[in-house]
């Protein structure tokens, strides 16, 4: 078993259906539990973008570079937010 919160699959699902709003509510929800999952916040941001929140993403994938240096799919999401 892993420690990841149940909203976290129930937001995947609702982004895989094309729902972002609420994908966005549910990866809102597993970030309650898991503040810093660099997953979590990674799908909360990419969400964010998926809704036309591009300020609040560009912030939240910033924040992730800044805790998490080393996780490059972030900054891969960035990058194409910028492109």
């Amino acid at each position: 078993m892993n420690k990841m919160p149940v909203d976290y699959y129930r937001g995947v699902g609702f982004f895989e259906l094309k729902q972002y709003d609420k994908a966005l509510e549910k990866f809102r929800n597993a970030r309650e539990f898991m503040r810093y999952y660099p997953t979590i916040m990674n799908n909360e941001a990419s969400a964010l973008y998926m809704t036309g929140m591009t300020n609040e993403a560009e912030s939240l994938y910033l924040e992730i570079g800044n805790i998490f240096p080393n996780y490059f799919e972030p900054q891969v999401n960035l990058l194409s937010l910028y492109a």
